[in-house]
Order: C-alpha cells, then structure tokens, then sequence
C-alpha cells in the first residue's frame, strides 16, 4: 500500500511530484495551508487522512480541503490502523493547536495501538529537537513531546510520521521507525508479521519552492 505523506509546505503549491505511481491515500502532517487543496486535487479520488499544524486554525484547519482529521482519534483503511496527533507543544501564547505534554498525554492515553501513527509534532529524543528547560515557562519551538515517545515505546506502531522540524531525517525507537517529514514523500506499506515500510523518495519543501507555483502563508 503506497502513502504520499506531506508536511510543512506553509502554502507552496508547484505542480505534480514526479512519483511514478498513484498513491492509495494522502497522509497530511500539517502546516500545510493551501498546499493541502493542491495536493488533493492531483490526487482527487483517493482518501485523505491529516492532522493539523501549529499554524493551521480550529476552525477551518485544511483551509476548505475535505481531509478526515485524525488528531486525538484511529481509523482502519484497507486493514491498516492509522493514528494521529494534531499541533506542537506550546511554546507561546495563542494559537489554536499548541498543547502542554501533559494535555498530550491525556490525549494519548485513549489512543489505541496502530500501524502507523502521524503527528505534527515530533517525540522527545530525537536529536534534531530543541533540548527541553525546566526553567523557561513555555516548551521549546522544536522540542518533542515526552507523551508521543512513552506511546511509541507502549504500543510500539510500525512507523511515526511526523514534521515540524522542517528537515527530512530517520531515526528507530525501539521497533518504531519515526520519520520527520519536510515537503512531500512516497511510503510502501506492507502490513504482515514484519510490517514493512519502505521509503520511496521525496521531495523537500526546497524543491518544491524552486518549482513554479505561488507561496504563502508563515514558514515556521
């Protein structure tokens, strides 16, 4: 099963990554403003499961694209479950999807086992994350969340999906795989005993800006 997963696009819109192959859904990780609208119209009849970014809004958080909100909640598609987990953690007032860890964690205590998992926000430990301080009032910009990384070591999903740290990287927690996504990128899914998932390229936001297409929207 082929994902096409996105992040971070911040409302840059080119046109069609040159993949080779249809995906059989769209996983949106967020911050992705009017991008989510282009992408779903190249691919206008496969599902689209996202979560929202800290830039996207409660009230209208795919700006008008029809995408089956996966913060907080499971679905099964095609015999694979698939989780998410919408927003950062605050690290400033306002906005609609910044949450302290520990409203993560009562978040995550509901959330079932499944395959694969997509957040905006990444988990505590990876090493491209901001370092966290007990003395400052707000959690860092890029800091992980401690709650996404005892779920992980918990139920231990296939593969986490994540943005927000805007550069493309891998790292295995556990048997967990978590992958940050920047821009757009191709996953093989094949669910059995190993649970396999390939990575079949991509493209980082900065290919996608050197493509012709408008920008808009915040970039961090």
């Amino acid at each position: 099963m082929l994902f096409l997963c996105a992040s971070d696009l911040h409302g840059f819109a080119p046109g069609a990554p040159g993949f080779g192959a249809t995906p059989d859904a769209l996983l949106l990780l967020g911050d992705l403003e009017w991008s989510a609208g282009r992408l779903v119209g190249m691919f206008p009849d496969i599902p689209v499961f996202g979560v929202p970014g800290n830039h996207d809004y409660s009230v209208d958080p795919f700006c008008g694209t029809p995408v089956e909100n996966l913060h907080g909640r499971a679905v099964e598609f095609g015999g694979v479950r698939i989780g998410g987990l919408g927003g950062s953690l605050r690290y400033k007032p306002g906005d609609d999807f910044l949450f302290w860890d520990a409203e993560y964690r009562e978040i995550l205590r509901k959330m079932p086992p499944v395959d694969i998992f997509i957040s905006h926000c990444p988990p505590a430990g990876l090493p491209w994350c901001d370092t966290p301080s007990e003395e400052a009032p707000w959690h860092g910009a890029h800091e992980g969340s401690a709650a996404l990384a005892e779920y992980i070591y918990r139920m231990q999903p296939a593969v986490v999906l994540c943005g927000h740290l805007h550069l493309s990287a891998g790292k295995r927690m556990g048997k967990t795989l978590v992958r940050v996504v920047y821009g757009v990128e191709m996953f093989e899914y094949s669910c059995g005993l190993e649970r396999v998932f390939q990575h079949k390229g991509g493209l980082s936001r900065a290919d996608w800006a050197s493509q012709p297409g408008p920008a808009t929207g915040r970039a961090d």
